[in-house]
């Protein structure tokens, strides 16, 4: 299915201090519908020396507090278009993007079974690759609090292809402002439903995430083909 795009914003949040090298947060996510809890996760975010993303790391955790899955990621090649693997222990997969400048490498792995795809870029200046998103929204903040659209290109990784995105604010207050991310394609944005991501204007943290995730759905103990459609909500330490 297209929905399979999988707009994985596995987002690593902006608004630290420069102080402090480790930043630290969680995000409950609940399903969209029903509102039950599905899954934690955890954050932990290195900085360097200049208060930037150096690497983060995340794990998953069920309602039992077991760790399912994790995710490691390099912000060194790029920060808007970092290198990472994600593992669902669940299902003894692995997912690993490598940037090479020049072209992202994927490599899939199911048990000992492993498959590698490789997607030519012209340059890695304005690609956006998971993680990423949040600094490209960082990178642009003033321009989006100017009422400014922006169009990025985002690496779909279950297809191993380019989608052009479109962010668009919907809301605001004194306090926060919403912003939805869909498709620029009209076409393809009737087929995968958007994301939205509330952030707190004064701390530039987003605090609120709304749409496809990156986890695949566990019913009666099984691990489904779909992803979870979830509401995250983050919280700081």
């Amino acid at each position: 299915m297209i929905r399979t795009l999988a707009f994985s914003f596995l987002i690593s949040i902006s608004g630290f201090s420069h102080g402090n090298n480790i930043l630290q947060f969680e995000g409950r996510a609940y399903d969209a519908e029903t509102e039950q809890f599905i899954y934690l996760e955890k954050h932990t975010i290195t900085l360097d020396k200049e208060g930037k993303y150096a690497s983060s790391s995340v794990q998953y955790l069920d309602d039992n507090g077991d760790v399912f899955a994790s995710k490691q990621v390099s912000f060194e090649a790029n920060s808007i278009a970092p290198s990472f693997t994600f593992i669902d222990h669940r299902t003894n997969s692995e997912i690993s993007v490598q940037n090479k400048v020049e072209s992202i490498k994927l490599t899939s792995k199911l048990g000992a079974i492993e498959t590698t795809e490789s997607v030519n870029i012209e340059t890695t200046n304005g690609l956006v690759v998971d993680a990423g998103f949040d600094r490209f929204i960082y990178e642009n903040w003033e321009t989006l609090l100017q009422n400014k659209d922006i169009s990025f290109a985002f690496l779909a990784i279950s297809r191993a292809m380019l989608v052009n995105l479109d962010v668009k604010e919907k809301s605001r207050t004194t306090e926060s402002v919403v912003y939805v991310v869909q498709p620029s394609n009209f076409f393809l944005s009737l087929l995968v439903d958007p994301i939205e991501l509330t952030y707190h204007i004064e701390s530039q943290r987003l605090t609120r995430f709304e749409g496809l995730t990156n986890i695949a759905k566990r019913k009666d103990g099984r691990v489904q083909g779909d992803n979870y459609i979830a509401v995250i909500q983050y919280e700081y330490f």
